[in-house]
C-alpha cells in the first residue's frame, strides 16, 4: 500500500500499523504517520521563505498554519516557522499566527482576523497554497496591493499558484517524483527483496511576483519605452550577467515539466525552453511584442506543441 498521510483518524491508523506488522508492505506519502516514509524537507522550505523576506528589509512576517491537529507537515511547518524567526533575529507575534487549516476559506478567515487584530505586518508565509490564495484574496478586498503592502508566499507550489494575480511565490514540493519515488522503492521491495525506508525530498523557494522579487531582465522591460534604450544600454554592458539570467530562467522552465513530459521530448524539451527565452528577450530589446509572439508560434508547429 502507498498512504498518503495523515489519517487524521486513530481507527485508520491503527489498522495500517496492524498491517505492518502482519508484514504487508505500507509506505507512506507525507509525514504523520509511524512506518517508511517519504516526507519533504519541511523545514528547509520555511527557512527558505523566512529568510529570503528578512533579508529584504521585512520585519513582521505572518504565519498562517495548517491544521493544528496535524502532527505530520502542519506541525513541522509550524515549528520551522517559528526556528526561522529566531534565527533571523525577528519578533514572533502571536497575533500574526493563526490556523489555516490548508483550505482556501481558512486562509482567508485567517487573513481577516490578522488584520482586524490591528498589528501591522509587511509580509505573510503560509503553510500551502490553498491558505495562501485565501489570504490574497482577503488582503486584496481590503484594500491591500500585493506586494507592494504585504510580500506573500505559499507552500506546495501547486499548478494554480502561477494563476494567481499576481504569480504566487512558493515553496515547491516535487510531488510527482514523490509517488514515482513511492513506486520504485516498493517494486524493489517486492522484487528485490530491499527494505522500505524512510528518505526525505528537498524543497526550494520558486521565486514569483507576490513576493516583490522579478529578474531584472522582466522588471526593466515593463516600464515601458522610455526606458528600453536604457535597458539595451545595460545588455551591452553586461552581457555575460543577461546570458546568466537567460541560463537561469531556461532552467527553471524545464524544472517546472513533470517527469512525463521530460521523457518524452528529453533534450527537445530544454531546446524549446531555450528558443522561448531568447525570442522573449528579443522582443523585451525590441519593444515589440510580435518579436516574441511569431517565433513563439512557429516553435511550437515545428516542436508539434
Amino acid at each position: 500500500m502507498i498512504v498518503f498521510a495523515p489519517l487524521r483518524d486513530p481507527s485508520r491508523s491503527r489498522y495500517l500499523q496492524g498491517l505492518s506488522a502482519q508484514g504487508f508492505p505500507v509506505l507512506y506519502i507525507a509525514s504523520g504517520e509511524q512506518g517508511p516514509t517519504i516526507s519533504v524537507d519541511n523545514a528547509s522550505g520555511i527557512h527558505q521563505a523566512v529568510t529570503h523576506l528578512a533579508e529584504h528589509g521585512h520585519r513582521r512576517i505572518a504565519f498562517v498554519a495548517g491544521d493544528p491537529n496535524d502532527g505530520g507537515d502542519s506541525a513541522a511547518r509550524f515549528y520551522a516557522y517559528h526556528s526561522a524567526m529566531a534565527q533571523n533575529g525577528l519578533e514572533i507575534v502571536p497575533e500574526l499566527i493563526v490556523p489555516g487549516w490548508h483550505t482556501f476559506s481558512g486562509g482567508y478567515a485567517a487573513a481577516q482576523s490578522m488584520l482586524h487584530s490591528g498589528v501591522d505586518f509587511t509580509a505573510l508565509v503560509s503553510s500551502d497554497d490553498n491558505c495562501a490564495i485565501g489570504t490574497m484574496q482577503a488582503l486584496r478586498e481590503s484594500g491591500l496591493q500585493i506586494p507592494r503592502d504585504v510580500a506573500v508566499i505559499g507552500f506546495d507550489d501547486q499548478p494554480d499558484a502561477m494563476a494567481q494575480v499576481p504569480p504566487l511565490a512558493s515553496v515547491h514540493i516535487p510531488l510527482a517524483t514523490m509517488g514515482e519515488q513511492a513506486l520504485a522503492m516498493l517494486f524493489d521491495h517486492l522484487v528485490n527483496g530491499f527494505d522500505l525506508e524512510s528518505i526525505q525530498i528537498p524543497t526550494r523557494l520558486v521565486p514569483r511576483q507576490s513576493y516583490g522579487c522579478m529578474p531584472n531582465v522582466v522588471s526593466l522591460a515593463g516600464k515601458g519605452a522610455s526606458d528600453s534604450q536604457s535597458f539595451t544600454s545595460h545588455s551591452d554592458q553586461g552581457t555575460d550577467v543577461i546570458e546568466a539570467i537567460l541560463q537561469r530562467l531556461v532552467v527553471e522552465m524545464v524544472s517546472t515539466l513533470t517527469a512525463s513530459a521530460l521523457l518524452h521530448f528529453g533534450e527537445r524539451a530544454a531546446r524549446f525552453c531555450a528558443s522561448l527565452v531568447q525570442a522573449f528577450y528579443a522582443s523585451l530589446k525590441a519593444n515589440d511584442p510580435l518579436a516574441f509572439q511569431k517565433p513563439c508560434w512557429s516553435y511550437c508547429r515545428n516542436w508539434n506543441l
